[in-house]
């Protein structure tokens, strides 16, 4: 399966070529899943929020998307879901709007 790989569009050919080689060679070193990263710390790669019960939670206004950037959005979402790469929040008081 092709996975997507993003290079920054400023690149001359030569760099753009050695770059993609390198690639290349070295793409069993990638982890292109959740699922192949099982040795990485949970320390190291967790986002938590430290909350103090002395801080009122903060949400932001909803914004309104259009349709299309929603439907993006939500296939991303079920993408790193169904990757287990993300996962339901604790915190739902705390979030803020799609950046």
């Amino acid at each position: 399966m092709p996975w997507l790989i993003k290079i920054r569009g400023r690149l001359s050919g030569e760099e753009l070529t050695r770059l993609l080689a390198l690639i290349t060679q070295y793409k069993d070193c990638f982890a292109w899943d959740y699922l192949e990263m099982s040795g990485l710390s949970r320390d190291l790669v967790e986002h938590r929020l430290p909350l103090k019960d002395f801080f009122k939670p903060y949400k932001h206004p909803s914004k309104c998307f259009n349709l299309e950037v929603m439907l993006m959005v939500k296939k991303e979402v079920e993408h790193l879901m169904s990757s287990r790469f993300i996962r339901m929040t604790k915190y739902a008081d705390w979030l803020s709007n799609i950046v």
